[in-house]
């Protein structure tokens, strides 16, 4: 009942396919569709735009975005095609990622500059120069805006920057390790909050290194812009019954027949750090494992358990092994 999570938990574990859960955008102006448990895709269709280069999800919205020069327009996530949405007037937008409701763009410059879009009117408003002349992928993770440099030339960029959504200063995660993959035009985050790369290859990206894991490739190639698809329903934990007593743990929108853990913890934070899964954050401290269980065909799942009195105050959540989406915490 001790087995901790970062040593033994997601490790040693598996998971198995999560189906096409991505779509990417080409700069020819193709749509894939890709297994981010493979890195594998296959063709959607054309965009009916050409020069695509970043894409970014609305999370209120689940409406997804990219870019062809100055135009933004919306990808239809089941056939790729593309439809006109607004013109920001910036010249060569290289990364888009939605934050706190605010729409950042990186514009290609001397330095790059990171700027706020309003999607309704188009208009760019200027934060300020990145300070890197390379980036290509932007997204958000954790509350931070994330960013790929790959420089000018063959691999000579810093690879993985955050970006300071006041000023726009960019700051090397890992200023030991540069951009040691070329493989890299586009960054997008899992609905539980690993990042991920993509160019010709699915990689995901250790946001404390900067290191990048191959995941797979296969299908398409050039991609300049990636995200996740989905409906944003979030994976739901609910309790029930008494504490002492008997307790039900019921989970919901989790991965049909998928394989669930079941934690423990404290109140607040922990970010899985190595084996499948790695970067998610959980909402516990100290996490242990409990039990493993799986969801139904809808996506749901119970836990029901006797809580002696010494649990009563602990915190638990369920993670979905195979969308490596973390629930929210309750307390026994």
């Amino acid at each position: 009942m001790k087995t901790t999570l970062s040593l033994l938990l997601l490790a040693a574990l598996t998971a198995p396919a999560a189906a096409q859960d991505m779509i990417g955008v080409s700069w020819l102006g193709s749509a894939y569709s890709i297994d981010s448990g493979t890195g594998v895709g296959s063709l959607l269709g054309p965009v009916g735009y050409s020069g695509l280069n970043s894409m970014a999800k609305d999370p209120a919205t689940g409406k997804l975005y990219a870019n062809s020069g100055s135009t933004i327009i919306e990808i239809n996530p089941t056939t790729g095609v593309g439809s006109f949405a607004v013109n920001s007037g910036l010249g060569s937008p290289r990364g888009m990622a939605f934050l706190g409701g605010t729409l950042y763009v990186v514009n290609d410059g001397s330095p790059d500059s990171l700027y706020s879009v309003n999607l309704s009117t188009g208009a760019a408003t200027l934060i300020g120069a990145t300070g890197y002349n390379g980036i290509q992928g932007l997204t958000s993770a954790g509350g931070m805006l994330y960013a790929w440099e790959i420089g000018y030339g063959s691999c000579v960029g810093v690879g993985l920057i955050t970006l300071n959504t006041t000023t726009g200063i960019g700051t090397d995660v890992n200023a030991a390790n540069g951009n040691q993959i070329c493989d890299v035009q586009a960054l997008c985050t899992s609905p539980g909050g690993a990042i991920y790369a993509v160019q010709d290859s699915v990689y995901k990206v250790d946001t404390g290194s900067g290191l990048l894991t191959l995941v797979g490739a296969g299908g398409y190639t050039d991609l300049r812009g990636a995200e996740f698809t989905g409906s944003g329903s979030s994976f739901v934990l609910t309790s029930t019954g008494p504490c002492p007593g008997l307790k039900t743990l019921v989970s919901a929108n989790g991965t049909p027949n998928g394989l669930v853990a079941v934690l423990s913890g404290g109140a607040g934070s922990f970010v899985k750090p190595n084996g499948v899964c790695a970067g998610i954050t959980i909402p516990l401290t100290g996490p242990t494992l409990r039990a493993l269980i799986n969801n139904n065909g809808a996506g749901a799942a119970s836990f029901s358990f006797n809580a002696p009195a010494a649990a009563c105050g602990a915190s638990v959540a369920f993670v979905d092994v195979v969308s490596c989406t973390a629930s929210n915490a309750v307390v026994l």
